[in-house]
């Protein structure tokens, strides 16, 4: 048989325990709220990998934006055999054909290089 003092020891235990759920449950609430509120995206993301090939024998920057892509030339030859995900790409001035289906859900803030210098591969 349990004393008096037992029992309100259990009584305490048992109604902090509760008031410690309930505590981690608001939080957990306010916190998902919070992200909806503020547009956080909880969802797992989307990895796309994008493949790029050219022979470069100069200074070249491929610039891609949600509306378009380029190649930015600087000097020496300009890039040769230019390959937007297995497909030629002739008009480096303009986007790669399927460029502005492909870029409408991309986040390119996110957008890093995959392999080193000889193949690089953007993710």
């Amino acid at each position: 048989m349990r004393t008096k003092k037992q029992l309100l020891n259990l009584g305490f235990l048992c109604a902090g325990m509760f008031l410690g759920g309930v505590l981690a449950g608001l939080a957990i609430a306010n916190w998902s709220h919070s992200a909806r509120r503020q547009n956080i995206d909880i969802t797992p993301e989307r990895t796309v990998t994008i493949t790029l090939s050219a022979i470069i024998d100069g200074s070249d920057r491929f610039i891609f934006a949600p509306d378009t892509a380029y190649n930015e030339h600087s000097r020496w030859k300009p890039p040769q055999n230019v390959l937007f995900n297995g497909q030629p790409w002739e008009d480096l001035s303009q986007p790669p054909a399927g460029w502005p289906e492909l870029a409408r859900n991309l986040d390119l803030s996110k957008a890093k290089i995959v392999r080193g210098r000889a193949g690089d591969g953007l993710e």
